[in-house]
């Protein structure tokens, strides 16, 4: 920590505190004035019986200390009236110490490692949607009417002209004629008697239709694994929408 020009020394903490000819304790603290932003005051720490002191910064020996050694203006006899008891007891709660006998046990931690994972981006993939036209073949079912025409012999005397009728599926077409007698009297000839009937039969055709591909292109760093390469998935048999 830097003083003003007033107060050019530096005192860096785990420096050297002596008052007289004694070894006091360590600085563990520079503590300054939270208006002034100057040192104000030093906790030292008391090797001898693990006990604390906050010593103002005046009573520091500016001319006799340097940065890593602080000489103390107070003597040794001087130096209880800045015993710390509360930094003393907050320091044992926190590291969970004990004293016994003059003695400050202080528990040793230690860190370990602990693994873990996390998700980080290696590239991207990029989807392209194409239309290609492929030559297509499939068998359907077409039907057509047939009409059998079939001649029947009927030679019947009739009195007037019988009008066409329907037999089911078969169109019956009476057809006269006059013959020569004593008279004229109708003669009926014949039955035209027509049927149709329906039949399926398998025709083949081909036409062009048209189905959806896709290209994949996946583009990855070359930081994470080689160059990037491309890949294209074909989506035969795909419905177009």
């Amino acid at each position: 920590m830097d003083y003003p020009a007033s107060r050019p020394l530096s005192i860096e903490t785990g420096a050297i505190v002596t008052a007289g000819d004694q070894q006091i304790g360590i600085v563990e603290e520079v503590v300054a004035d939270p208006s002034t932003g100057t040192p104000s005051q030093l906790l030292v720490y008391q090797t001898a019986d693990a006990s604390y002191l906050r010593i103002p910064i005046e009573q520091v020996d500016t001319a006799a200390s340097t940065a890593t050694e602080v000489r103390l203006i107070a003597t040794p006899a001087d130096l209880s009236t800045y015993q710390d008891t509360g930094h003393r007891e907050g320091i044992k709660t926190k590291l969970g110490a004990t004293l016994a006998d003059g003695e400050l046990f202080v528990p040793v931690h230690e860190e370990v490692l602990v693994p873990t994972t996390r998700e980080i981006s290696l590239g991207e993939v990029v989807i392209r949607k194409r239309v290609e036209q492929v030559p297509s073949e499939t068998t359907v079912n077409v039907g057509h009417d047939e009409v059998l025409v079939e001649r029947v012999a009927v030679n019947q005397q009739i009195d007037t002209a019988p009008a066409p009728r329907q037999e089911g599926d078969t169109l019956v077409v009476p057809v006269v004629e006059e013959v020569l007698v004593t008279e004229k009297r109708l003669m009926l000839r014949e039955e035209v008697r027509i049927t149709r009937r329906r039949r399926t039969e398998q025709v083949t055709v081909s036409d062009t239709v048209r189905r959806e591909v896709l290209d994949v292109e996946e583009n990855i760093p070359t930081s994470a694994q080689g160059s990037p390469e491309s890949t294209t998935v074909d989506s035969s048999n795909r419905p177009l929408t």
